[in-house]
């Protein structure tokens, strides 16, 4: 457990002096989980480029390590209120490029789920090079958002 506090810390402060977004702790409870965490994922391909799902699956997996791990199921868009999920779809405010929603169990700081939705409208790059002007890097913006499904939340800048 303080492990992988001292991991997220160490990710947040990396991510505070560098130009990406900063996190801070969102003090969730992973004890009531199995050790090691495994995090099982679907991802729904609807209204996705081709090779999103690798592409987001590659970007979860850089927060793994020992006490905690992404896992991917079969892609599928069975959305289901209980599972972990990422997926293309609007989102009620248009400039956002992703949102990832993470409800606890009532009363509690016990995190119930994940659930990641990229903005469908907008036009999204899966190559590995960089992404021209008028696109979003998946790759970028799935890491970020995975930093949310660890327990991590945006720190506000002035």
């Amino acid at each position: 457990m303080n492990q992988m506090i001292g991991v997220i810390i160490g990710f947040g402060l990396f991510f505070s002096i560098s130009n990406a977004h900063a996190y801070k702790l969102l003090e969730i409870d992973w004890r009531h989980q199995s050790q090691p965490i495994v995090n099982s994922f679907s991802v729904c391909m609807k209204g996705a480029p081709p090779g999103a799902a690798q592409v987001i699956k590659d970007a979860a997996r850089k927060w793994n390590y020992a006490k905690f791990q992404f896992s991917f199921g079969a892609d599928n868009c069975a959305n289901n209120s209980t599972a972990n999920y990422a997926e293309f779809g609007s989102i009620a405010d248009p400039g956002k490029t992703a949102q990832t929603d993470t409800p606890n169990e009532s009363g509690t700081n016990r995190m119930k789920r994940c659930y990641v939705r990229f903005n469908v409208a907008k036009s999204w790059y899966v190559g590995a090079g960089s992404p021209s002007s008028m696109q979003n890097d998946l790759f970028s913006v799935a890491l970020h958002e995975f930093g949310h499904c660890v327990g991590l939340a945006d720190v506000s800048t002035p």
